[in-house]
């Protein structure tokens, strides 16, 4: 078998489309299930021209390579060989545009992909070339995307600490994967936030969202407000300085990162420690003035941010009143839906709880404005403004 492999490989780089599928063909056959064989495969030369092949025009060289490059990258010290091949980004497009038999083994040669891959991966975001450096990362967004979370979900607490190396010593695209792997973490194992602060990932991460590119910015803002959950990590990160690069993002044209922004806000501003430091920033203002203008999305998080700064502040209950905030919590409390609407509720009752802000409101007509939507039938927004109502203390 091993004196077969040598003439098998030159065909796949000389002959045409039909020999080069048989000879891919017999390759994949003495490659499954033998190990001894797959190591012999790659030292052979196979996996570059497996790699040109997936280029062609003919669908079934593309679909044979395809099959043989699956046998192989199930051996995970050849995965990340084939990775280094430049085999991905062929293999995802030929998941999207090949003919239904190279999407099933497209779609097989990707699902073997391992997660003991993810680590090694983002090692090679700071050690390897410029070409390793981009199939490294080509690998590491497939195996991040929204079909493989259960890729992430199995690593364990090592992956922290070579990602968090990430976040200082990559790229700009390094870093954001960085930051995703991270926030991966922290959502699929409740115990890695540890790990994760301790490694001093929040220094880099508030840095990422000053100058990192609009994906940097985005992932930075998601790992912090989900490390943000916590109450001790909350406090940590505001003191790191993340509320004025937050602040920034929430007022750039990058909707996606706005909407985190305010998320991540949202979620600092519910810890009574935070409120001074993220209201003497302004957010209070830029808050509202989302609320006036966002789409419905982020006048909802929008809703979330106020109703946790609202909380037991007279102070900033008045700010906010003052700002201009009453109008557009009550249009969201009348045409929102869900969440958005119910958070509007909940930051009218503490508003008009306060005795100065009642007085304010009352003058404008809000307050009887808020009695008429209790006496509606429109029942969902009857029960969202008796939640505001059941705060006042009438």
């Amino acid at each position: 078998e091993a004196g077969a492999l040598e003439p098998l490989v030159k065909i796949l780089c000389s002959l045409g489309a039909e020999e080069k599928s048989q000879a891919a063909q017999t390759l994949g056959i003495l490659a499954e299930g033998n190990t001894d064989n797959q190591k012999a495969i790659v030292e052979a030369g196979a996996l570059e021209p497996l790699v040109k092949m997936m280029c062609s025009l003919d669908a079934d060289e593309k679909s044979q390579a395809a099959q043989t490059l699956g046998i192989l990258v199930a051996n995970d010290e050849i995965g990340l060989l084939i990775v280094l091949a430049g085999a991905v980004e062929p293999l995802v497009q030929l998941l999207s545009t090949g003919d239904a038999k190279g999407k099933i083994l497209a779609q097989t040669a990707l699902s073997n992909l391992d997660s003991g891959l993810v680590v090694p991966l983002g090692r090679l975001l700071i050690t390897g070339d410029p070409n390793g450096k981009r199939l490294a990362g080509e690998a590491l967004r497939y195996l991040l995307s929204s079909d493989n979370k259960n890729r992430v979900s199995s690593l364990g607490v090592e992956a922290v600490e070579p990602f968090v190396q990430v976040l200082s010593d990559a790229s700009s695209e390094g870093k954001s994967l960085a930051a995703e792997v991270l926030g991966r973490l922290v959502v699929e194992h409740n115990d890695h936030w540890v790990s994760i602060v301790r490694s001093g990932a929040v220094g880099p991460l508030v840095q990422l969202l000053s100058t990192g590119d609009a994906k940097g910015k985005h992932h930075a803002a998601m790992t912090l407000g989900r490390l943000a959950a916590n109450n001790v990590n909350n406090t940590l990160i505001v003191c790191a300085g993340a509320v004025q690069p937050l602040l920034q993002l929430l007022s750039s044209k990058d909707a996606m990162g706005a909407s985190q922004a305010a998320w991540t806000l949202g979620t600092l501003a519910a810890n009574r420690e935070n409120k001074t430091t993220i209201v003497h920033a302004g957010v209070v203002e830029q808050i509202v003035q989302l609320l006036r203008t966002g789409d419905g999305d982020m006048k909802k998080l929008a809703a979330l941010t106020l109703s946790n700064l609202a909380q037991n502040d007279n102070h900033i209950q008045t700010l906010m009143v003052r700002a201009g905030a009453v109008e557009p919590l009550v249009e969201l409390l009348q045409s929102g839906g869900g969440d958005g609407a119910r958070w509007a509720a909940l930051v009218l009752g503490d508003l008009a709880s306060n005795e100065d802000c009642y007085t304010m409101m009352t003058r404008a007509g809000v307050v009887q404005l808020l009695v008429k939507l209790l006496n509606s039938q429109l029942t969902g927004c009857k029960c969202r403004t008796s939640v505001a109502w059941g705060k006042l203390d009438m």
